[in-house]
């Protein structure tokens, strides 16, 4: 993962290892994301999906 970052331009390898020492040192606190849907209805729900009324356009 680190190489791609590197590669790709989104990281430097001294902003990743700096980031690596600020975990281990307990000063940055990760948490995941909620899992969200973005494609789920209300039960019940007779609205089109977005994605077929953007097709539908």
């Amino acid at each position: 993962m680190r190489e791609r970052l590197i590669e790709g331009g989104h990281a430097t390898a001294e902003e990743i290892r700096h980031l690596l020492d600020v975990i281990a040192a307990g000063r940055l606190d990760l948490t995941l994301a909620p899992p969200v849907s973005v494609r789920g209805r209300r039960p019940g729900d007779r609205r089109r999906p977005v994605a077929q009324a953007l097709r539908d356009r």
